[in-house]
């Protein structure tokens, strides 16, 4: 296990992607500032300048869902840099390396999954937890409800990283696993959508088809309005989008151990 972490480490920094979330703090960083300028020169005409709280107030806590947005970004750009590691796992020459190794196709794969989500989740965490330390310093806010956002960015990352590894276990091709992954988007999307769809077709098969396809396909939206709604102190009551996209996550795993045990080498 540490050879094949070891191994993604290595390969993070090789092929640069280190700054690529540098890159990426940075602009953070620069948001940050932009959005301390915006509190200090936003005025309304009835009460003069708007402070941090009256923002919040306004716009439904802006700095909790800006905040979102760049750990979902960032969780974005880690499953782009991923997305090619397991089809290059399996190359000649290099999958022979591995496989000469006293180590199960299974272990190897889930070594490899481990290894790929310490490394890029490790990206991930500590690029959220600059920017959380940076909006602490430039607007006073250490809110720990915050760190509900990088919980969800490690959730969703791993429901991603199953699909890509899935995807790029069967078809060998990081363009093939970043399409799935794309069209899976997609689907949530369209789905969130399923009970107008519904009353607009009206039918019972078309109903049973869409709540079958929503429940199986991963919802990281939904995961996102989740993790939101813990970080804003309210109550859920729904944690089907959880649950149900962690299940495909490991169904996902399962069916890349099982392809893998069966391919030729």
């Amino acid at each position: 296990m540490k050879g094949i972490a070891r191994d993604c480490l290595v390969e993070f920094m090789d092929r640069k992607a280190l700054w690529i979330f540098v890159a990426a703090i940075l602009f953070g960083i620069f948001i940050v500032f932009v959005t301390r300028s915006i509190e200090t020169h936003v005025t309304i005409e009835s009460s003069g300048t708007m402070n941090l709280g009256d923002i919040s107030e306004a716009f439904g806590n802006p700095i909790l869902r800006a905040y979102n947005s760049f750990v979902s970004f960032i969780v974005f750009l880690a499953v782009l840099a991923s997305v090619g590691l397991f089809p290059r796992m399996l190359e000649r020459g290099r999958v022979d390396f591995y496989l000469s190794k006293p180590l199960s196709r299974a272990s190897l794969l889930l070594n490899k999954l481990l290894g790929i989500f310490l490394v890029y989740g490790g990206a991930v965490v500590a690029s959220g937890l600059v920017i959380y330390l940076a909006i602490g310093v430039v607007h006073g806010v250490f809110n720990l409800s915050l760190i509900y956002l990088l919980l969800m960015s490690l959730v969703s990352f791993f429901v991603w990283l199953s699909i890509t590894c899935c995807f790029g276990v069967m078809s060998g091709s990081p363009v093939m696993a970043i399409m799935a992954a794309f069209i899976l988007w997609a689907a949530q999307k369209v789905l969130a959508a399923r009970e107008v769809i519904k009353a607009f077709l009206d039918s019972r098969i078309v109903d049973y088809a869409l709540d079958f396809t929503y429940y199986v396909v991963p919802k990281t939206s939904a995961i996102s309005d989740l993790f939101i709604a813990l970080a804003s102190g309210r109550e859920v009551s729904d944690w089907m989008p959880l649950w149900s996209s962690l299940l495909t996550s490991a169904v996902l795993v399962f069916v890349a151990v099982w392809v893998l045990k069966r391919k030729d080498f």
